[in-house]
């Protein structure tokens, strides 16, 4: 399936207003849903796989917004809050739920797309951090961030022949001229989950924040682009010093100092390659020799 079709992405696009459930990617949240059902989990266990997945975030926090339980009418933007208001309940039966890969794709083969949607979640946490006058607290930036991509793995829900395509995407750091359906996508998406519509913005314009007709929709997606802007293999230090990257202007207009960015583009590199042991070697092992952690709790937690 070639996603750069305007037939095939027309198709992926209405697949987004249908769609209820779509395949987790998260090792965590995997390893979790493969425990028996007779005991529940600890909650720290459930807020981690909750936390470090694209599709039961979005799901649970739009759940969280629609009208069955925002009776406060008060939007809500990070899983903390979502699992607070709709339950352990409905966590647990949204992940035991949740539907298999495609039978032609394994595991590992997402695990470039987990380990960048945990990458720019990580990042945009520490950037929203260091923003001034933010209108959105640090967390709610890890939580959009984490959902950017979800049009990416709605096409892979829709065909497994997407995958070729994604992962050379992503390869290439989405910098293709023709790479905007997923992003359209997963807006269409975010509106059918009853997202707010900061985050809906923000997915859409995640590649040009101009888009986003509110300001803190495109505060949300400049937060995104420019963590995004940090990953690219090509980043010198002379680049990071002199504020000449790609992402330079979203950092400016964010008030995020260009002398954070080597230290950002430090942790950006320590999170990828965690991600990537915790892909190779499963939750446990990893967890064992991890020295960032990737779920960061708040002293209120």
């Amino acid at each position: 399936m070639d996603t750069r079709s305007k037939y095939q992405t027309f198709l992926v696009q209405y697949h987004a207003g249908v769609a209820r459930d779509l395949p987790i990617i998260s090792p965590y949240a995997r390893e979790l849903a493969e425990m028996s059902r007779h005991r529940t989990p600890p909650l720290f266990a459930i807020a981690r796989a909750f936390e470090t997945d694209p599709f039961l975030a979005a799901k649970l926090t739009g759940t969280s917004n629609s009208i069955f339980f925002a009776h406060d009418h008060r939007l809500v933007l990070t899983v903390r809050e979502a699992l607070s208001r709709v339950g352990l309940k409905y966590a647990l039966n949204l992940l035991w739920a949740s539907p298999p890969l495609p039978p032609d794709v394994a595991p590992s083969q997402t695990a470039s797309l987990w380990t960048h949607c945990m990458t720019v979640a990580h990042v945009a946490r520490s950037v929203a951090a260091r923003a001034a006058s933010a209108p959105l607290q640090p967390q709610v930036a890890h939580l959009v961030a984490m959902i950017h991509d979800i049009g990416y793995l709605l096409q892979l829900s829709y065909s497994a022949s997407t995958l070729s395509d994604i992962a050379a995407r992503l390869q290439d750091e989405e910098c293709g001229d023709d790479n905007d359906a997923h992003a359209a996508q997963g807006e269409e998406l975010a509106k059918f989950w009853s997202l707010p519509i900061p985050a809906t913005e923000a997915i859409r314009g995640h590649h040009d924040p101009d888009r986003c007709p509110s300001g803190t929709g495109r505060w949300l997606a400049m937060v995104i682009a420019g963590s995004e802007s940090l990953l690219r293999q090509d980043l010198d230090h002379p680049a990071l010093a002199s504020g000449s990257l790609s992402g330079a202007s979203y950092f400016r207009e964010l008030h995020v100092d260009a002398e954070h960015l080597p230290a950002l583009r430090s942790e950006a590199i320590r999170v990828r390659d965690e991600c990537v042991r915790v892909s190779r070697h499963g939750t446990l092992a990893a967890s064992r020799g991890a020295h960032l952690q990737l779920i960061r709790s708040d002293k209120n937690d």
